[in-house]
């Protein structure tokens, strides 16, 4: 063995040394936690779903009602109006 190999072999020996030893109860808990995140995931997820369908709904109410973004009736302008503006050259 060359001083390399065996300062790698060293180093991973002292590794291994250093990690805790794994029991069933450590497994049990991080199968507990790791469920416990999954159901709180499911839950956030299911109500983000319910959030997105009523801003959904609430945009088609809006576009359907004739309202902008900003929940403003828009003004209809009749084609005299319109006519003013282009000449005016207005927006």
């Amino acid at each position: 063995m060359t001083d390399e190999t065996q300062e790698q072999t060293e180093t991973t020996e002292e590794v291994v040394d250093q990690q805790p030893e794994i029991t069933e109860d450590m497994d049990l808990d991080i199968i507990a936690k790791a469920e416990d995140a999954a159901a709180r995931i499911e839950a956030g997820v299911a109500k983000m779903e319910t959030m997105v369908t009523r801003l959904q709904k609430m945009k088609v109410e809006g576009i359907m009602s004739g309202k902008t973004e900003t929940n403003v009736k828009q003004q209809e302008e009749t084609a005299a109006e319109y006519a003013k503006k282009v000449l005016a050259n207005e927006k």
